[in-house]
């Protein structure tokens, strides 16, 4: 398991990556801080096509965090948020930064979060 001062240093090195495409941080019990963190690797990475935070306790302010990472990367094709602690709130808030940025991610995995089926269906049907 990784921790959230271990994670800072960890960003810190892959800042150096150019080339990143897969980045598994599953497990590891991450908060809101995650995404925030991880807009240093994006600011020189434009290359990563997976990006797998499930697991985590990543919650609606988190997903606010993703619009910068989801701005610099245009080749993100999985982003796995299974496992976490997201409502409709931030579903809604994915959904905005999505549409904002023309952002094309063909899987989105959010499966096992505190999401409700209207409020799944009714923000699917915005994109």
């Amino acid at each position: 398991m990784i921790i959230s001062q271990d994670l800072e240093k960890m960003c810190t090195a892959l800042d150096k990556v150019t080339d990143l495409r897969v980045l598994r941080l599953s497990g590891n019990k991450f908060s809101s801080s995650v995404p925030h963190a991880l807009q240093a690797i994006h600011a020189q990475n434009k290359s990563l096509r997976e990006l797998d935070l499930s697991n985590n306790l990543i919650d609606d302010r988190a997903i606010v965090e993703l619009d910068g990472l989801l701005e610099t990367n245009k080749q993100l094709h999985v982003l796995n948020l299974s496992n976490n602690i997201i409502t409709d709130t931030g579903v809604e808030t994915l959904v905005n930064i999505l549409i904002k940025h023309q952002s094309e991610i063909p899987i989105i995995m959010l499966a096992h979060n505190k999401i409700s089926d209207s409020g799944m269906s009714s923000r699917v049907s915005l994109l």
